[in-house]
């Protein structure tokens, strides 16, 4: 069922980012923008936010929070402006913000492990970047740039450590990533990932227009109505997951040990 639900919320993301897409080229005045491929490939990348590593032990829903809100700070603190031709982030450029979504993650998820407490909480996703803003982006963390095109962005804050920019060759490779970010979030049958196990940014606002067509369904892609009750489903399952079993932890000094069906020492 997991891996199921997991599939679904991935192809939701991504028709987000393609909806995403159709939404900026239909809105601007350059009608050169190109196709819809190729604006997804040329301007979205691959995201991983890692923050400072804390000295104690956080509970998820902590931890959730902390990823939330530094990660917010840097989009209106730093990102925002580094995207604008003045370097300043106002309500009339805010809709030009470039999107993004990011999937909470612990240490170990990679080798099938998981806890109720992390002491490196740290996040995966994609960003998309309007065409108007990408060059600005580049400029401004030109220092940051390394030869395989990536970006590697050095403490942009007081809590962030990392963020780690890869650009996307191609739609099956940003399908992937999308389904590796979410392996956290959709993994426990029991834990009190339900405050944010993911988050899309900036949130909606007036200032911020897409939110509101997204909302609307102007931009439609093409999925029957079984598939978006599926979906709907899986998003209603992953936030409504019942609390904590504290008998689940990993030997990180909180004692215990716990299993799974696929992984059976944890």
């Amino acid at each position: 069922m997991k891996d199921k639900n997991q599939k679904i919320l991935t192809n939701w993301i991504l028709d987000t980012f393609k909806k995403k897409v159709i939404f900026d080229i239909r809105n601007q005045l350059d009608t050169s923008v190109g196709a819809q491929d190729n604006y997804l490939s040329r301007h979205t990348f691959s995201t991983t936010v890692i923050l400072r590593k804390s000295s104690r032990y956080k509970t998820i829903n902590q931890a959730q929070d902390d990823l939330k809100k530094h990660f917010s700070s840097y989009y209106n603190d730093v990102l925002g402006h580094q995207c604008m031709d003045n370097r300043k982030l106002t309500s009339r450029n805010m809709k030009f913000l470039p999107m993004s979504f990011l999937g909470f993650d612990i240490e170990g998820t990679r080798h099938g492990s998981y806890d109720v407490v992390t002491s490196d909480p740290h996040g995966h996703g994609g960003i998309l970047f309007h065409e108007t803003t990408l060059a600005n982006f580049a400029i401004a963390n030109a220092r940051f740039l390394q030869l395989d095109g990536s970006y590697e962005i050095t403490n942009p804050t007081r809590e962030i450590a990392l963020i780690t920019l890869e650009p996307f060759d191609c739609e099956s490779g940003m399908t992937r990533f999308l389904h590796y970010a979410l392996k956290f979030g959709v993994k426990l049958d029991n834990n009190n990932t339900n405050y944010s196990p993911y988050n899309f940014y900036p949130p909606s606002s007036p200032n911020y227009p897409f939110w509101q067509t997204l909302q609307t369904d102007m931009y439609p892609l093409t999925r029957s109505d079984d598939w978006k009750e599926r979906e709907n489903a899986t998003i209603e399952w992953l936030r409504n997951m019942a609390p904590p079993d504290r008998r689940f932890r990993r030997n990180l000094g909180h004692g215990g040990g716990a299993t799974t069906s696929r992984n059976p020492v944890i």
